[in-house]
């Protein structure tokens, strides 16, 4: 009775060790060895280049031996062996459980060019690597990429130049271009007797066929033609693509031609045509030898200028005058200045008023003598009244008295 627990007992212990055992087993998936070369796998190369052909593999572990063959005309894969020109190596430093193995070619020639794989022995068989050596011919894998961009950056140049065009182009297109005469209103030529003058008439034509006539108003009112003569001569230029100028030209014009004149412009259905304005054209009785005087209109104007910069140079001369000019004037002795009182005192080599040389003798003027001399009068405790004059300029260096008679004398003779 003892015994049936234990069995129960080591039954349920197995049956636990190898529910948890096999459940073990099935948390870890199984490791496959295989070959991981990608189906249609292509490698382009030139002659004489280096090309390596790799070949992935998964181990799981185990030690492995990769072999390289080439797909011969048979139909048959013959192995490649490692030469001076074909190296084969095998690299596993990139996983735990893969390994790379390498088919370089040093310099690869045209034989070269053919189907590879590499094999695990006869289990695990690679698909074929197809190395494709073309003679220069060029890798144009690139030009799908390029005709990409190239196709990107015409978008955005067509986009830019459109935009441009929109905000700038278009605002300076050209007008609609209209035929017409260009003669200003109001125009007046002038001219003498056998003179040479020449009326012009500008003219717009946008590129038509155009005729332009030239006629003068006569005194019926009517306009009358004018056709070329030996003194009249009618022709005209092209100014620009759209534009042309008609010349009416009197060689030796006379009193005759004094008058109103007007070009017409005619388009190519005849039937069309443009009017000018009246060109007023005044034929002068004077001699030539007087038609040299030409047109004085210009004179008022320069009349005007020649008014405006004479009066700025006549301000600007007074200007300069009063702040320079004036600043020279010599000044003329003021009342006081005539009316001073000079004592003995102040003059150390004074002599006396008259030969008077006694202290406190004031000596007054009585006159000026244009600022040369000035008389004064000895004014002496007998009243004798002597006069004398002084020269004013040596008033404080060097003093000299004269008799009245004497400084007239000598002022006389300074004039």
């Amino acid at each position: 009775m003892d015994r049936l627990p234990c069995t129960y007992l080591l039954i349920f212990y197995c049956l636990t060790f190898v529910c948890i055992y096999g459940r073990g087993q099935d948390s870890f998936p199984s490791c496959e060895v295989q070959v991981m070369v990608q189906r249609g796998m292509i490698k382009k190369a030139a002659p004489q280049q280096r090309l390596t052909v790799r070949c992935p593999v998964k181990h799981c572990g185990e030690s492995l031996n990769v072999t390289w063959c080439k797909l011969l005309e048979t139909n048959t894969c013959e192995q490649i062996n490692q030469t001076e020109d074909v190296e084969i190596t095998q690299d596993d430093k990139h996983a735990a459980d893969r390994l790379v193995s390498s088919l370089t070619f040093k310099r690869i020639s045209l034989h070269d060019d053919g189907l590879y794989r590499c094999d695990l022995g006869d289990t695990q068989i690679g698909h074929f690597i197809n190395v494709s050596v073309s003679d220069g011919e060029l890798d144009l894998s690139w030009l799908p990429y390029f005709y990409i961009c190239i196709s990107a950056v015409l978008l955005v140049a067509t986009f830019s130049v459109f935009t441009l065009l929109r905000f700038y182009g278009w605002r300076h297109s050209s007008p609609s271009c209209d035929v017409g005469v260009m003669v200003r209103r109001g125009t007046t030529k002038k001219a003498a007797a056998q003179q040479c003058l020449t009326v012009e008439c500008p003219v717009k034509h946008c590129g038509e066929l155009v005729n332009v006539t030239w006629c003068k108003l006569l005194e019926t009112n009517q306009w009358e033609q004018i056709n070329q003569t030996e003194d009249v001569e009618i022709t005209q230029g092209d100014k620009s693509v759209d534009r042309l100028t008609s010349f009416l030209t009197f060689k030796r014009i006379s009193i005759h031609d004094d008058g109103l004149y007007r070009c017409n412009l005619f388009t190519g259905d005849i039937q069309t045509g443009y009017v000018s304005h009246i060109i007023n054209i005044t034929v002068s009785a004077e001699v030539p030898g007087d038609a040299g005087k030409g047109d004085v209109s210009w004179l008022s104007y320069f009349s005007i200028s020649i008014s405006v910069l004479f009066l700025v140079i006549t301000v600007s001369v007074l200007t300069a005058l009063s702040f320079y000019g004036w600043k020279l004037r010599p000044s003329q002795p003021s009342p006081e200045d005539q009316q001073e009182t000079v004592t003995v005192d102040e003059v150390s080599d004074h002599a006396g008023c008259g030969g008077v040389t006694e202290q406190n003798r004031v000596c007054r003027p009585v006159e000026a003598c244009q600022n040369i001399f000035t008389l004064y009068r000895d004014d002496d405790d007998d009243g004798a009244g002597k006069q004398f004059c002084r020269s004013s300029f040596s008033f404080r260096s060097h003093l000299k008295d004269y008799s009245a008679e004497e400084g007239r004398r000598r002022w006389k003779s300074a004039l």
